[in-house]
């Protein structure tokens, strides 16, 4: 029995070649989309999770503003402010 299916699965496939083609790609593009998404996820998820106090990890940023408006956020510092930060805290 499972024979004849895959018998009249592969005539049709055959017989419909440009279909085919599409069926296939899209699949495999859809597939891509979904493995990608996942290792994204997966990436964010462990992200700084190796630390023992990862609860107590901040970001320090720079925001310039110009006139009210938001002009542009910086996340580059030098060296010096770690020293700084912890004797100001």
């Amino acid at each position: 029995m499972w024979s004849i299916n895959f018998k009249t699965a592969f005539r049709t496939l055959i017989n419909n070649k440009g279909y085919t083609f599409i069926n296939i790609f899209g699949l495999g593009f859809g597939i891509g989309a979904v493995i990608l998404l996942l290792l994204y996820i997966d990436f964010e998820y462990k992200f700084d999770n190796f630390h023992k106090e990862m609860d107590n990890i901040y970001r320090i940023s720079v925001k310039s503003y110009h006139e009210n408006n938001l002009e542009y956020e910086s996340f580059v510092f030098t060296p010096p402010i770690g020293p700084e930060l912890k004797q100001a805290f």
